[in-house]
């Protein structure tokens, strides 16, 4: 997986350990081939003020080694971007008054590299009869208790 934009001063090495899920500080992220419970989420990358919703396909865990040469584990989310919907006015103002997106059912090329801190929520998915997607953002998260 490569990002269009990655924002770490350090390349992502190609070995690392791919897992099914992960809880970190009791929020519970999926990748969407175990379930799509816990895998959609609304990410911003550490540069950019924009929200985006996207689903995450991969979780991993990395290590590199840092400036003072010491090794860093590091856990990150491939996530592809839902792209945007752009219908008529009068439809979309509808659902931005509800603090909801409206995408197509299409990703961006590349996912995104974005690390757990760069999640800001999970979002909740309506699937319209057009086949445009309603993703809304959920103010709670599935907490791990294990």
């Amino acid at each position: 997986y490569v990002s269009r934009r990655v924002p770490y001063q350090h390349p992502v090495s190609p070995y690392g350990v791919i897992l099914p899920s992960i809880a970190i500080s009791g929020m519970q992220y999926t990748s969407n081939h175990s379930t799509t419970r816990d895998s959609l989420v609304f990410f911003r990358e550490s540069f950019d003020r924009m929200m985006r919703p996207g689903i995450i396909r991969k979780i991993f865990v990395h290590e590199r080694v840092d400036a003072a040469g010491n090794p860093v584990r590091e856990v990150l989310l491939a996530v592809h971007g839902y792209k945007e919907y752009n219908g008529s006015p009068e439809y979309s103002a509808q659902f931005e008054q509800l603090h909801a997106y409206m995408c197509k059912p299409e990703y961006s090329p590349a996912p995104y590299i974005i690390s757990p801190s760069e999640v800001v929520c999970h979002a909740g998915l309506h699937k319209m009869c057009d086949g445009i997607l309603v993703l809304k953002a959920l103010d709670r998260v599935r907490v791990n208790h294990s």
